[in-house]
């Protein structure tokens, strides 16, 4: 497919034009996504002329990685290069100054209806000057996420001295720096030269240097007379690059594995005036203030999850609008000084949602009550591992009278003379929402409510009370003491139930007569060594409306006993006994299948899913006896599939794997996981990643990533 403009005829220019401008916008972006998908983006760019203007024009969301860091900083190391002889030699004096991110920054302003920016994994290659470059010229950028980076001032660079020689001016001008000569849009944003080489006379040598004839060449044999360092070249616009006036298109910021002076936290705070959201997650910070001058930050993250904790303070500033207009406060493995941020929440009318992970200290109440300031504004609240007592619920129930959510998570420590849920459900009357997940002294507790509409007490290994709860829709007692009486008695009880978690137990009578279930959407008996096929087929003909069914380690299903179509979205079947023969005929009734998940599943050899013309995502890992014929295979075989899991099935690729052969089959894909089942030196793998940009490819277990981390901003599943 190509987009031709008639370059090579006399057309009218006004007609050229308006046959352009006809089909720009959403049409011609979903055109251009497409031929990207099939990679053939490159016959646009030859074949019309406009295409960098139409490209700017329409990019609305843009993300940009290096995901070799780590390499690229080691070969800076080698100053003699790779394999260097004894004749190798280089300049010294010498710096070089890496500008290439900064080019590449400053092309992304070509973009000028960019909403959207992600910067991944550059490290010290990015500076604060960048980031402020990005925020004064993306006049529509709405949310900029920078993760892995550090947001220093200036630009990296590396400098090779003598040993004995005497200190340098390091704040000596760079007016003669090279300059790379112009390149398009596109080159530059795909360009693999890393580097910009500066003039060792551009003002940066000592006195007695300059005087000299200038750098001389050191011979590998002789380098034990040089010193390497990195450091940083101040940009010559700092003073002009932070805006005056603040931002005012930027509303979503988001910091993640980010090193930045305390200095640069605050003027971000006071510059980004109409700022909406800020994600914080395990950044340098460790003591600091929470302060903004936005008239719209709603949403604040501060989460210290794989890194020490973190001290906030409260500021005390009369200009800081947070207490106006903060709705949502997540803190996690953050200190906050105790009696002031209580009255801090109490004095934000619209805080609605409040969780606190590790450290959480419930207020004091004094006898004179009148004194206590409650949170009238507060309907959900989460705290997690944090150390409590019944006589503190009692004191958060008045502390936050109007309470309809609350979460209790891995509380170890919690202790009480009573029965624990039996103070909660006295204590907050409104509740409808409630999940007590590894909660301790939870034994013998009775759970009595009409307004409860979701419940959640999976975990809890030591429970054994009773739920009298009419109105509930989701209920999870996964990995709980209960009895199978007592489990029907639950279950039956709920005929209004859409979803059911009845995972890690050792029995299937839990469901009882599953007629009275006929409302049910979601049903989980995973890790259920009880359910075998006679019980599923009575369980599933009676739930016409389900959606997602999780039977992962259910080691007596041999086959998923369906009788006609129905609406199953998500069915997950790993580590089952289901054969060939089996997933073909159970398929065969799911036209609307989306995920599959048959992982693990020892019996299953060259499975036919042809039929499956809606699935998007596809689990195949561990299943050894697959071949890279019958990878191939169904990934052909199913055009609308994205998603490809096919994890430790060792040498399924090689050196000796046709690259080819690889591209024919996941052109489709957008993610490849082959951790464990490909090295990541795999020649056939590098050329498949360096000729399909746009598909995310696994090799081996990723570390930290900002995408893995979930929404923080969720209240029981639900986004607010």
């Amino acid at each position: 497919m190509f987009l031709r403009s008639s370059s090579s005829r006399q057309d009218d220019p006004s007609k050229k034009q308006q046959q352009l401008g006809s089909i720009h916008g959403p049409v011609l972006f979903e055109i251009f996504k497409y031929l990207h998908s099939k990679h053939l983006l490159s016959s646009i760019v030859l074949v019309c002329r406009e295409w960098k203007f139409i490209v700017a024009e329409c990019v609305m969301k843009l993300e940009l990685k290096e995901n070799n860091y780590s390499e690229w900083y080691q070969e800076q190391l080698k100053i003699f290069g790779s394999n260097p002889s004894a004749n190798t030699s280089v300049k010294c004096p010498q710096q070089v100054i890496y500008s290439h991110v900064s080019q590449l920054l400053t092309s992304i302003a070509n973009f000028e209806n960019l909403q959207e920016l992600s910067l991944i994994g550059y490290d010290a290659l990015m500076s604060s000057d960048d980031m402020w470059k990005l925020l004064t010229t993306l006049k529509q950028l709405k949310r900029l996420l920078i993760s892995d980076s550090h947001l220093l001032e200036g630009q990296l660079a590396r400098r090779l001295t003598f040993k004995d020689q005497k200190s340098v001016n390091r704040q000596a001008s760079s007016g003669n720096h090279e300059t790379s000569e112009k390149k398009g849009l596109f080159s530059k944003l795909f360009s693999k030269n890393k580097t910009s080489y500066v003039s060792s006379t551009s003002g940066l040598l000592s006195n007695e240097l300059e005087a000299s004839k200038g750098p001389r060449s050191v011979k590998y044999s002789d380098r034990s007379t040089l010193t390497l360092n990195f450091e940083r070249v101040p940009c010559k616009e700092k003073l002009s690059l932070i805006p005056t006036m603040g931002v005012e298109n930027l509303t979503c910021l988001c910091l993640f594995k980010v090193y930045l002076p305390d200095a640069l936290y605050y003027t971000l705070m006071e510059k980004l005036v109409n700022l909406k959201e800020f994600r914080m997650v395990d950044c340098n910070l460790t003591k600091f203030e929470l302060y903004s001058l936005s008239k719209c930050l709603s949403h604040v993250e501060i989460n210290r999850t794989n890194c020490n904790n973190a001290t906030v303070t409260i500021s005390d500033r009369k200009n800081n609008l947070l207490s106006q207009t903060l709705e949502f406060l997540v803190f996690n493995n953050v200190k906050v000084e105790s009696e002031h941020a209580w009255k801090f929440c109490a004095s934000c009318t619209k805080l609605k949602t409040l969780k606190m992970r590790k450290y959480f200290q419930v207020p004091a109440v004094t006898h004179n009550l009148t004194s206590f300031t409650t949170t009238t504004s507060i309907e959900n609240l989460s705290i997690e591992s944090v150390g409590m007592d019944s006589k503190d619920l009692e004191k958060l129930s008045k502390w936050t009278p109007n309470l309809k959510k609350l979460e209790i998570l891995h509380c170890q420590s919690l202790t009480s003379q009573e029965q624990l849920l039996k103070i909660i459900m006295d204590s907050f009357k409104q509740l409808t929402h409630f999940r007590a997940v590894n909660v301790r002294d939870l034994a013998s507790s009775d759970i009595i409510s009409t307004n409860l509409e979701f419940l959640d007490l999976s975990s809890n290994k030591d429970f054994t009370g009773t739920i009298d709860c009419h109105s509930l829709k989701y209920l999870n007692i996964s990995g709980t003491a209960l009895s199978d009486v007592d489990k029907t008695k639950i279950v039956m009880k709920n005929s209004s139930l859409e979803e059911l978690n009845l995972s890690m137990m050792d029995s299937s009578e839990a469901i009882g007569n599953a007629w009275t279930l006929g409302m049910l959407k979601r049903l989980d008996l995973s890790y259920n060594r009880s359910v075998h096929d006679e019980r599923l087929s009575e369980i599933l003909q009676f739930m016409p409306m389900l959606e997602y069914l999780n039977l992962k380690m259910c080691k007596n299903i041999h086959q998923l006993p369906l009788k006609k179509k129905c609406n199953l979205k998500i069915l997950l079947l790993s580590g089952t006994q289901m054969n060939d023969q089996a997933l073909v005929e159970a398929t065969m009734w799911t036209p609307e299948l989306q995920r599959l998940d048959v992982d693990c599943c020892g019996m299953l050899e060259n499975p036919e899913l042809s039929h499956l013309s809606k699935l998007s995502s596809l689990d195949v890992s561990e299943n050894t006896s697959f071949t890279l014929t019958t990878i191939l295979k169904l990934a052909k075989q199913i055009p609308s599939l994205r998603n490809f899991y096919v994890r430790w099935i060792s040498n399924l690729i090689t050196n000796h794997t046709s690259s080819k052969e690889l591209m024919d089959a996941f052109r489709n894909l957008l993610l490849l996981d082959l951790t464990g089942s490909v090295t990541s030196t795999c020649t056939a793998l590098i050329q498949l990643m360096h000729e399909f940009k746009d598909l995310t490819i696994v090799s081996k277990t990723p570390v930290f990533r900002c995408d893995s981390i979930p929404n923080p901003f969720t209240v029981f599943g639900t986004k607010l």
